[in-house]
């Protein structure tokens, strides 16, 4: 019988499905960075709407993966909290399923580390995914 991590490390060797995933991955760590922001200033989703200039029913729609993420609501989403997305570009991780990690900070910065399958210590020390950072 198969682990999920030997299946999801089977399925990666496929180059479409290594592509969704890096996809879902970007998508999940921006999300969840913009979620643990949202409560930290105590804002709402209708009131990120508000920020935003559009309606709830649009938020909601980002937030469960209903409507694709573009990088300009991705940026607008942040631009509503005073933050703007910070990306850094490195090699895919490894995949460890026992292994996720989030990290944020306190501060100004916001950074989050997401592994949906799991990612390598080594990588999960340096903050892999999108940041959030105050504008």
């Amino acid at each position: 019988m198969k682990t999920n991590a030997t299946w999801l490390e089977e399925s990666l060797k496929n180059p479409k499905v290594k592509e969704a995933f890096a996809r879902e991955w970007l998508v999940e760590s921006f999300l969840t960075a913009m979620e643990r922001e949202m409560a930290a200033q105590e804002v709402s989703r209708q009131e990120l709407a508000k920020r935003m200039g559009c309606k709830l029913p649009n938020v909601s729609r980002a937030f469960r993966g209903i409507t694709n993420l573009t990088t300009q609501t991705m940026a607008n989403m942040a631009l509503a909290l005073n933050l703007s997305v910070q990306t850094k570009l490195e090699e895919f991780p490894g995949l460890q399923l026992d292994e996720i990690e989030f990290s944020m900070s306190s501060g100004s910065t916001i950074t989050t580390t997401t592994a949906t399958s799991g990612l390598s210590s080594a990588n999960a020390a340096d903050n892999s995914g999108p940041s959030l950072v105050a504008a």
